[in-house]
């Protein structure tokens, strides 16, 4: 979140909790932002934490990782788990199986544990990651192929822009 709109929400806090801001005083009077809807002809006052939820992070994957694997919700476990990749807790030297809590990846993605499960499943007939179960209790681990990712990346790419670039 830009230091603008940290001003804008620290300045909306700074009411009591009761009272609610119209949605000038929320934007400082600026055009609204393309990820958050318009009340500009509403009636609807925006509160405090409606303020917050609506300047959260958003959410973002790439595009082309819903043309790979078929699949919105593929494309977002992918695009997440290729962001947070220096935070990832990896468990061998090589740094090529990490762990991740999957209740994290919910947290945020918003992904439930069967979207998921559907999302790995797609991955994983893709050769993109592999799983596999460790120790007792079993913990879940994740390799991603970097090297089909990229063959398959630069596959649909090249069909995608043949003859539209030189």
């Amino acid at each position: 979140m830009g230091k603008h709109s940290q001003k804008r929400i620290a300045a909306s806090m700074n009411k009591s909790a009761g009272e609610t801001i119209s949605a000038d005083a929320a934007t400082g009077g600026a055009a609204p932002r393309q990820y958050a809807p318009s009340f500009e002809h509403s009636a609807t006052m925006l509160s405090p934490g409606m303020v917050l939820d609506l300047f959260d992070e958003p959410i973002m994957f790439r595009r082309i990782y819903v043309d790979l694997t078929g699949s919105v919700t593929a494309a977002l476990w992918l695009s997440h788990l290729l962001s947070c990749d220096e935070s990832l807790k990896y468990v061998d030297a090589a740094r090529r199986w990490f762990e991740i809590a999957l209740d994290q990846i919910s947290e945020t993605t918003g992904l439930t544990r069967f979207e998921q499960e559907g999302a790995r499943k797609r991955l994983r007939d893709l050769s993109i990651i592999n799983e596999r179960r460790v120790g007792m209790p079993a913990k879940l681990q994740f390799a991603i192929n970097h090297d089909e990712l990229a063959k398959k990346l630069k596959s649909l790419s090249d069909k995608r822009w043949d003859g539209l670039l030189p």
